[in-house]
C-alpha cells in the first residue's frame, strides 16, 4: 500500500480536484484499489462521492488527528490511498507542528503550484519543511519519501519559466508534466469517469494527463 498526497500550505491550488481525478484514473486505467481519505475540513469528496453511483474507489473522512489510524487500518485493502489535506495546514501559533505530522507518513507528496498564487518565500519555506520531513524519515525509518512539484492550472509556457528556474536553482524535484486550464479539470470532480478514457473529453487533455499519470506511476 501506497499513500499520496497533493501538498500545499495554500488553499485554492485545487488539491481536493487532483484528489479524485488521480484516484478515478487509478482505478478506472490501471485497476488499482484506491481509496481517498478526505481529511478536508469542509468534507467536499467525502460529500461528492455520497451523491454518486458506482464510484470505482472509497472515500471516507478523517480528521487529522485521526488519519494515521485510519491508514492504518486501510492497509491490506488498497493498493493506494490518496489524503486530500486541509488547505491550511498550520497551528494556531503558526508553528510547523500539524504540517510535520502530516507529512510523516505520505510515501509520496506531489507539490502543486499555481501562477497566480505563488509566493517564493512560501515556496522555499515549504519546501525547507517537506526537506526536513524526508530526511527524518530516512534515518528513522529508513523510508525516502518520493517528491515532485509541479504546475497546475496552467495558461501558458512563458508564465512559469521565471518559477521553473526558482526551482532549478534550489534543486527541488520536478514532476516534469504539468496540467494546464481547462474546464474539463474542473467538470471532472462531477464524474466517476476517467480523464483518460472518457468519450466526453478532447484527445489534447486525454493525452496531457496520461503523460501526467504516467510520471506519478512510477512515484508509486
Amino acid at each position: 500500500m501506497t499513500t499520496l498526497s497533493y501538498v500545499s500550505t495554500k488553499g485554492g491550488v485545487g488539491k481536493s480536484t487532483l484528489s479524485w481525478i488521480t484516484a478515478c484514473s487509478l482505478a478506472n486505467d490501471y485497476s488499482r484499489k484506491v481509496c481517498i481519505v478526505d481529511a478536508d475540513l469542509q468534507l467536499s469528496l467525502f460529500k461528492n462521492a455520497s451523491v454518486q453511483d458506482n464510484l470505482p474507489f472509497s472515500v471516507i473522512p478523517a480528521s487529522l488527528h485521526e488519519i494515521y489510524e485510519k491508514v492504518k487500518s486501510l492497509n491490506r485493502d488498497f493498493d493506494t490511498i490518496i489524503i486530500d489535506m486541509p488547505g491550511f495546514l498550520h497551528t494556531p501559533d503558526g508553528s510547523r507542528k500539524e504540517i510535520t505530522e502530516f507529512l510523516f507518513f505520505v510515501d509520496v507528496m506531489l507539490l502543486p503550484l499555481k501562477v497566480h498564487d505563488f509566493d517564493a518565500l512560501n515556496l522555499l519555506d515549504f519546501s525547507s519543511v517537506v526537506d526536513e520531513v524526508s530526511q527524518v524519515r530516512e534515518k528513522e525509518f529508513g523510508l525516502d519519501p518520493n517528491v515532485a512539484w509541479f504546475f497546475n492550472d496552467l495558461h501558458g509556457r512563458k508564465e512559469i519559466r521565471q518559477l521553473e528556474r526558482l526551482l532549478e536553482q534550489n534543486k527541488l524535484p520536478v514532476l516534469g508534466r504539468n496540467l494546464s486550464r481547462s474546464v474539463f479539470y474542473e467538470r471532472a470532480i462531477r464524474s466517476n469517469e476517467s480523464l483518460i478514457s472518457s468519450s466526453s473529453v478532447p484527445s489534447k487533455i486525454q493525452n496531457e494527463f496520461r503523460l501526467f499519470m504516467d510520471q506519478i506511476l512510477k512515484l508509486l
